[in-house]
C-alpha cells in the first residue's frame, strides 16, 4: 500500500535519530511522502555531529542506542537548540526513562511500535506548540546582532537614543543627571558614560543615598579624621577622594539633605572638601553622575532640593523611561536573562506558549530589575525544563489568554470538555490530545493546572 502526499504550507524539517536502518529508512521515507524534510542519523554520536551544522525542526530520537544514547544526547543538545522540539522514542520497558527525558525538555514521548498518522501528529503539534521558542531564538540572534550595547538590551527607539546619549556624554567632562522610575536601569548608564570616557581606567565608585542617615551619608561621602566624633578611630577615605580621578555616582540624589547637598554643590563648583573634623582643605578631580526618581524641579520649588545644585546637575539630562512604555524590548529582555541564567547555572529554559503571553501581557512596575528577579525565581524553581505562568508569580490582567486567567466559568467548561474527551477515549491520554489538538505534554499540563489525577 502507498501513502499519498500531504500537501503542507509549511515544511518542517525533522532529524530522526534511530539505531534500526530498516525502521528510520521506512519512517523517513514516509515522513518524506506527507511533506516533511527528514535528516537521519544512525545514533546519538552521528546526530551529535549533525546538530554541530543543521537546527531542526523537530528531532525525533531513540532511547537506547549503540555510542551515545537519546538521554544524552538530549542532555547535550537541548539547551543549544532552543527552537527545536524533541521528541522521544521508547520500547515498553523504558518509560521512566522517558519521562526523565519530558524532565530534560523533551515535548512527548512515543512508544513502539508507532504508527505514521500518531508520529506525524506529534511532530506537527510540537512544532506549533514551541512557536515560542522559535520567536526567541530569533530575538536572541537580534541580541547578537547589536541590540545589546554597554550591557543595556532593547531596540525600541528610546534604547537608541540611550546608546546615542551615553556616546556623547561620555566625551565630557560635565556633570550628568539620570532620572526615571526605579529598575530602568540608571546605574548601567553611569557606569557606560564612565567606561566609554577618557576615565574608564580609573575607579567608578556608587553610593545610594536613600540607604544612609544623613550623617553617615557625610561620612561616607568625605570621610573623616580621627577623633572627629565618638568613634572615629583613624582616618577614613570619603568617597570623593576613592573616586578621585574617576567618576562618582550618586544614586537616590534626591534624598540628600540639604546641608549635604551645599558640601556637594561646593564639590562641584571648586573641586574642594573637608573630611569631617578636619580643618584642611583637599582637591579632587571627580565627574560627577547623579541618578533619582524624584521629580527635582518640583523638589526645588518646594525648597527641599537646592537650585544651584540642580543647575549644575543638570548639564547633560537623560530620562530613562519604564518598560511599560518601551514594549518592544520585552522579548529581547526575556531572552536576555533567560540566557544570563543558562550560562551562569548550566540549566537552559523555555516558556510555554502561556508564560510569554503572561510576560508580555504584564505592565512590569518593577521595570527592568522586576523582570530579571522574576525571570531567575521562574527558572530556578521550575520542575522541569519549561517555565509555566505558575512559575511566574505574576498578577495577570484580565483578558490574557491562559489558564490561570480565565474566568471560573470558562476553566470549568474546559475542564469538563478534556474529563469528557479522556472518557471517551477511556483514558488513552495519547488519543485524548489528538481529539483535542494539542500535545500529550500540554494535555499533562492542562491536568495538572486542574488537579486531575
Amino acid at each position: 500500500m502507498t501513502e499519498s502526499p500531504v500537501n503542507s504550507t509549511i515544511v518542517i524539517h525533522v532529524l530522526l535519530v534511530d539505531d534500526q536502518d530498516s525502521f528510520r529508512r521506512s519512517t523517513a521515507k514516509r515522513l518524506e511522502l506527507r511533506g516533511f524534510s527528514v535528516t537521519e542519523a544512525g545514533d546519538g554520536v552521528e546526530a551529535d555531529e549533525l546538530l554541530k551544522r543543521i537546527v531542526p525542526d523537530v528531532v525525533v530520537c531513540d532511547l537506547k542506542m549503540p555510542n551515545m544514547d537519546g538521554i544524552t544526547l538530549l542532555q547535550k543538545r537541548v539547551g543549544d537548540l532552543p527552537a527545536t522540539s524533541w521528541l522521544i522514542l521508547t520500547g515498553q520497558g523504558s518509560v521512566d526513562t522517558a519521562v526523565l527525558g519530558l524532565k530534560l525538555g523533551a515535548v512527548d514521548y512515543l512508544q513502539k511500535p508507532i504508527e505514521i498518522e500518531d508520529l506525524e501528529h506529534q511532530i506537527r503539534q510540537a512544532y506549533e506548540d514551541n512557536h515560542p521558542a522559535r520567536m526567541m531564538q530569533q530575538i536572541r540572534q537580534q541580541l547578537q546582532d547589536g541590540s545589546t550595547r554597554f550591557g543595556i538590551v532593547g531596540r525600541s527607539r528610546h534604547i537608541q537614543d540611550t546608546y546615542q546619549f551615553i556616546t556623547r556624554a561620555a566625551r565630557g567632562d560635565q556633570p550628568v543627571l539620570i532620572t526615571g522610575e526605579s529598575g530602568t536601569g540608571k546605574e548601567l548608564v553611569a557606569r557606560a558614560v564612565h567606561e566609554q570616557s577618557d576615565r574608564a581606567t580609573r575607579p567608578f565608585v556608587t553610593i545610594n543615598c536613600a540607604a544612609l542617615t544623613d550623617t553617615l551619608l557625610a561620612n561616607e561621602l568625605f570621610g573623616h579624621v580621627e577623633g572627629a566624633y565618638t568613634g572615629a578611630v583613624g582616618t577614613k577615605l570619603g568617597l570623593f577622594e576613592v573616586a578621585d580621578g574617576g567618576t562618582l555616582f550618586i544614586d537616590e540624589i534626591g534624598d540628600m539633605s540639604l546641608q549635604n547637598q551645599a558640601a556637594v554643590l561646593r564639590i562641584i563648583e571648586t573641586g574642594q572638601f573637608r573630611r569631617l573634623g578636619d580643618t584642611r582643605e583637599r582637591v579632587v578631580d571627580v565627574r560627577l553622575v547623579a541618578a533619582t526618581l524624584c521629580d527635582l524641579p518640583q523638589m526645588v520649588s518646594q525648597k527641599k532640593f537646592r537650585e544651584d545644585l540642580f543647575y549644575r546637575l543638570n548639564v547633560l539630562p537623560w530620562q530613562l523611561l519604564p518598560l511599560s512604555e518601551r514594549r518592544e524590548d520585552i522579548p529581547l529582555l526575556i531572552q536576555h536573562f533567560l540566557d544570563r541564567h543558562a550560562k551562569r547555572t548550566g540549566q537552559p529554559r523555555r516558556l510555554t506558549p502561556e508564560a510569554l503571553v503572561a510576560l508580555q501581557a504584564y505592565d512590569w512596575p518593577g521595570n527592568v530589575r522586576e523582570m530579571a528577579n522574576v525571570i531567575e525565581r521562574a527558572a530556578t524553581f521550575c520542575d522541569d525544563y519549561d517555565i509555566k505562568v505558575t512559575h511566574l508569580g505574576l498578577g495577570l490582567p484580565a483578558g490574557v489568554a491562559t489558564p490561570e486567567g480565565m474566568s471560573s466559568r470558562l476553566t470549568d467548561i474546559e475542564r469538563d470538555h478534556i474529563l469528557r474527551v479522556l472518557e471517551a477515549h477511556q483514558g488513552n491520554k495519547l488519543a485524548a490530545a489528538k481529539a483535542l489538538g494539542i500535545s500529550r505534554m500540554k494535555l499533562y499540563r492542562k491536568l495538572e493546572d486542574y488537579n486531575v489525577e
